[in-house]
């Protein structure tokens, strides 16, 4: 699911009124996080045994670049050029695969009685690099207010470590996937496979946004 706004999720600005109950959730979704970062995929034959990291990472950019362009309905000089430097930037320290989420927050947790009971929308899990749910997350942690408590319990709990270089990758990273799938959204939309009214708000304000972001964000890393 892609999220309009940060700290989207219902009740959200409720909760984030109290310090404790903040820091409570923030502590338990680092927690969660950790979890999820410390499984090996290769366990589960998810991957091979003591494959490169970053050939994980190249080969998931290049399957959303040729996703694509399978389905884009225009071309968008912004989209190559983002991910033709993702290609060619591709973090040099990855120190193990691990599953990712793709798109933790605060819009894709359920929160009951004071408690994180579920992380949900698993579509865009996925192979790679676990500083990408980092930075992913990191907004919606801020935007409450819970970042240090976040990091302190994530590190606790024995998620990997967290590099400010790999953050950098993944914030144009995630404005290029997010505006790809808009593109897709849009093309499901228009050929009549999905012809839910939310594929339009995503093929059309929500397209041009992302595409604004990634322009922006390869300022910042050119």
């Amino acid at each position: 699911m892609i999220s309009e706004r940060v700290a989207g999720s219902s009740g959200t600005e409720e909760w984030a009124k109290d310090s404790v109950l903040r820091d409570r959730i923030c502590a338990a979704l680092a927690d969660v996080a950790a979890r999820l970062h410390r499984i090996d995929p290769s366990d589960f034959g998810l991957v091979e045994p003591g494959k490169d990291p970053r050939e994980v990472v190249r080969d998931y950019v290049l399957e959303w670049q040729e996703r694509w362009q399978r389905n884009r309905l225009h071309p968008s000089p912004v989209l190559a050029a983002g991910f033709a430097w993702l290609l060619a930037n591709i973090p040099e320290r990855i120190d193990h695969v691990s599953i990712v989420h793709g798109d933790i927050g605060f819009h894709n947790t359920m929160v009951a009685d004071g408690e994180l009971t579920a992380l949900l929308d698993w579509e865009f899990a996925h192979l790679g690099d676990a500083t990408e749910d980092l930075s992913y997350c990191r907004p919606f942690i801020e935007e409450v207010g819970g970042w240090e408590v976040f990091m302190e319990t994530y590190r606790n709990a024995g998620g990997p470590e967290y590099r400010e270089q790999n953050a950098r990758y993944f914030n144009v990273w995630r404005s290029v996937r997010n505006a790809s799938s808009c593109a897709t959204a849009w093309r499901g939309f228009t050929s009549g496979r999905y012809p839910a009214p939310k594929m339009v708000q995503q093929g059309t304000p929500l397209y041009r946004r992302f595409v604004r972001e990634v322009a922006e964000a390869l300022k910042l890393v050119a």
